[in-house]
């Protein structure tokens, strides 16, 4: 009878009923319980987020007028001096208003589509704050996508744009006009929404790092910025491209 001792290691014995090399076993309980300190720390993150929320809330909806008043109206006043910068920067570019009145006509469309940015993206932070899927570690994935979401939404919205101010300006005026008017307006859109995309995000962002109302502090100084920035992109880039034009207005004066 064969002795099984030729497939054997000196001093070692082999147990012949088991197979020769045995898989790991998975210690599923230390798995439960890293699993669910996992989620621990994101139900807590996500709870305190819910929480400050409601705090904020509760001051602004059930507290007296004052404390409206407080958490409120400063931010409103960022809004107001905002606007009033805004009202400046149009009349720095007066003249060129006045030699060409058809970039005025567009001055609405730009800055309202940045502002509608701004607010979708605030918005969308505000919720997934309080949801829990905005933290500390999607921070950085989620602007990234508002950031890229703001470039296409602005060549889209820049193309049609581009091709409503072509075909209106240029049953007006001559050709070469319209079509210079349309790229400045087209790029504007591009990239005064990339802009409001990340402003919407990155200003409700740092007010809820450094514990203020993003809801109450987002859109004040989202517009504030927005407005501001948007009007020079805009004047800038006409002054830029439709330097023949306003050239030529200028000899006939």
């Amino acid at each position: 009878m064969a002795s099984h001792e030729e497939n054997t290691v000196p001093g070692h014995v082999v147990d012949l009923a088991e197979p020769a090399s045995a898989p790991a076993m998975v210690d599923v309980e230390m798995v439960g319980e890293v699993a669910d300190g996992h989620l621990s720390v994101m139900e807590k993150s996500q709870q305190k987020a819910a929480t400050l929320q409601r705090q904020y809330s509760n001051r602004v909806l059930n507290e007296g007028m004052l404390t409206a008043l407080w958490v409120r109206l400063p931010w409103l006043l960022v809004a107001l001096i905002g606007g009033l910068l805004a009202g400046l920067v149009i009349s720095a570019f007066e003249s060129e208003l006045e030699e060409i009145v058809a970039i005025g006509f567009f001055i609405p469309v730009v800055m309202d589509m940045g502002g509608n940015m701004g607010t979708q993206s605030s918005t969308i932070f505000v919720r997934g704050i309080t949801t829990g899927n905005i933290n500390k570690q999607t921070a950085r994935n989620v602007i990234l996508r508002e950031i890229a979401f703001g470039v296409v939404t602005g060549v889209i919205v820049g193309l049609l744009a581009f091709g409503f101010c072509y075909v209106w300006q240029g049953a007006i005026v001559k050709e070469g006009f319209a079509g210079r008017l349309a790229v400045t307006v087209g790029l504007s859109l591009i990239i005064i929404c990339t802009l409001g995309a990340t402003l919407g995000f990155m200003i409700p962002y740092a007010a809820h790092r450094i514990k203020l109302d993003s809801a109450a502090v987002s859109d004040p100084i989202i517009t504030t910025v927005k407005d501001i920035i948007g009007l020079c992109i805009y004047f800038g880039l006409a002054k830029a491209i439709m330097r023949s034009e306003l050239k030529s207005v200028e000899d006939e004066v």
